[in-house]
């Protein structure tokens, strides 16, 4: 039998480009196998300053990369949605569990004349 190596995915994109409304559908409609999460809603509260936004990035992105390291021991996939770090920067923090080949990255673009505005960001 062929072993399976969960996945994680980070999915990222400015304010409005349509990352929440996909862990709506997702949520509501999901895949076997995958779970499916909103990056601002992880282990941290959002800072309300600009210059603590950076490091409030790296703390969440390591606690998305232990949930996807608990699930990838149930064989199951992670998602998350949100503006993460730099793939590259994701790859230095990795735990040792999870190879680089399992972890993939997305942009969500949409032009500013289409992109929703969000208001309840403060930062």
């Amino acid at each position: 039998m062929k072993q399976v190596y969960p996945n994680i995915v980070f999915i990222s994109g400015l304010g409005g480009s349509g990352k929440s409304t996909l862990v709506a559908y997702f949520t509501k409609h999901p895949m076997q196998n995958w779970k499916y999460y909103d990056f601002d809603k992880g282990k941290y509260k959002i800072p309300h300053s600009l210059s603590k936004h950076h490091g409030w990035r790296e703390k969440q992105t390591d606690y998305w990369l232990c949930v996807a390291c608990a699930n990838s021991k149930r064989n199951i996939n992670t998602l998350v949605f949100g503006m993460c770090l730099y793939p590259k920067q994701i790859l230095i923090r990795k735990p040792k569990e999870i190879e680089k080949k399992h972890i993939h990255f997305a942009y969500l673009y949409c032009s500013p004349s289409i992109r929703k505005t969000t208001t309840h960001q403060t930062w």
